[in-house]
């Protein structure tokens, strides 16, 4: 049981972005507006159960230095070409970082459920951990995509989507940057 959060990346001229953004309700109506037309303007969808995704990623950034993604909790944030490009430097070190699987971590981050489910899984009641090829095959089979949607399911699928968020996160930027647009990231709350 948990919630599963959807968190969209949309590209947007800087005359483009709504007035006063403070919540994803502010932005209902742009999402609204260009989802149906998604493919051919760039906006992206990720989806994280209960904010795992985000809370994972906070977690090897802060454990391995990688500033430039602070704002992956906030419910909205517009980033601009600056922005862009600092996030995309953070991301570029994540996926080095987790090529390979989920690298080690401090002891207590270890432990933390986001981290844990990265590395772990229930077979036959039992809790048995994923093995580095194991890992390293789901970050290759996890593709950029512009509608990620784990579907609910934990273990192997909840890693790929892991990866696959990260890919995603950063085909997003990176697109941005390359048409001279802003991103607006929006995170809806339940």
């Amino acid at each position: 049981m948990g919630h599963s959060i959807p968190v969209f990346f949309i590209p947007l001229d800087r005359d483009a972005i709504p007035l006063g953004l403070k919540d994803w309700h502010s932005a209902e109506s742009i999402l609204g507006e260009l989802w149906e037309k998604r493919f051919s303007v760039g906006l992206r969808k990720t989806v994280s159960r209960n904010w795992w995704h985000q809370d994972a990623l906070g977690i090897i950034c802060r454990n391995f230095g990688i500033s430039g993604l602070e704002f992956i909790n906030s419910e909205i944030v517009c980033l601009d070409s600056r922005e862009l490009e600092i996030a995309a430097e953070a991301l570029d070190r994540v996926l080095e970082k987790i090529a390979d699987g989920i690298p080690k971590l401090d002891a207590a981050d270890e432990k933390n459920g986001s981290i844990w489910g990265l590395r772990h899984y229930h077979d036959k009641g039992k809790i048995k951990r994923f093995s580095r090829e194991r890992l390293r095959q789901a970050f290759v089979q996890a593709q950029p995509s512009y509608d990620v949607d784990e579907g609910g399911a934990l273990g192997y699928d909840t890693v790929v989507g892991f990866f696959s968020f990260i890919k995603t996160f950063r085909a997003a930027v990176g697109d941005a940057l390359s048409q001279k647009k802003c991103l607006l990231y929006v995170q809806p709350q339940p």
